[in-house]
């Protein structure tokens, strides 16, 4: 087997990585209208791999999208976690939580 390296800048190396990243984003919000499965804080955390206390730090820098039920307890789903993960930026993380927010509203 014989493998070719090739070289490219790293300006264009990061612009393809992006639109990447975006097709795949995109792909994955059109995966489904449903919003995947609704997670408590702790199940949310283990879902992305990291730890609670991490997740609350993404939740006060507003980096996760997330809702508060009626009891004050944070709920996520697993569709919008797997959005937030590739989000480009927290314009998109809020445009997720506000779309995931009438999603759930529709559930009612």
């Amino acid at each position: 087997m014989k493998i070719e390296v090739i070289t490219i800048p790293a300006e264009e190396f990061r612009q393809q990585m992006a639109e990447l990243k975006r097709m795949i984003f995109d792909a994955v919000k059109a995966e489904s209208d449903e919003i995947g499965e609704v997670l408590d804080l702790k199940a949310a955390a283990k879902f992305i791999g990291i730890s609670e206390s991490g997740l609350r730090q993404r939740i006060k820098s507003g980096t996760v999208p997330y809702i508060k039920n009626g009891n004050g307890q944070y709920r996520f789903t697993s569709k919008y976690l797997k959005l937030a993960e590739m989000a480009p930026g927290l314009e998109t993380i809020e445009r997720l939580q506000e779309e995931m927010i009438r999603e759930f509203s529709k559930r009612r």
